[in-house]
């Protein structure tokens, strides 16, 4: 029967709802952790915060304040990288830092970064 404490094995079948939630989110999960593993594997530091930048930011600037610390976490990297890399990209023109926001000024640039293509 369906008691207080659900286990993956069995009481979720008498709540057939929370099973497709969990089942959805744990898909979702294992996704997301495969596209990371995938990232790390095959994308360079610069790739992957390019790729962040394209995703999570417009021409203005990014709708939320990022710190270094988090973005760092979501490419799995270090912050002091991800400084070092958001330095080389104001050098280069690709971006422009504002009173902690990242303003991307050359967004044809940053794409073909977060592409890999050189």
């Amino acid at each position: 029967m369906c008691g207080e404490l659900w286990t993956l094995s069995g009481d979720l079948g008498c709540a057939p709802q929370v099973s497709l939630a969990v089942s959805q989110y744990l898909a979702a999960e294992l996704r997301r952790l495969s596209d990371l593993a995938e990232s790390l594997a095959l994308h360079t530091v610069r790739t992957r915060l390019a790729r962040f930048l394209v995703d999570h930011g417009d021409s203005e600037a990014t709708p939320r304040h990022w710190t270094q610390e988090e973005i760092a976490a979501q490419i799995g990297t270090v912050r002091e990288m991800v400084g070092r890399t958001l330095r080389s990209f104001a050098d280069e023109g690709l971006i422009r830092r504002q009173r902690g926001r990242i303003i991307v000024v050359n967004p044809q640039a940053l794409e073909r970064e977060a592409s890999g293509s050189e």
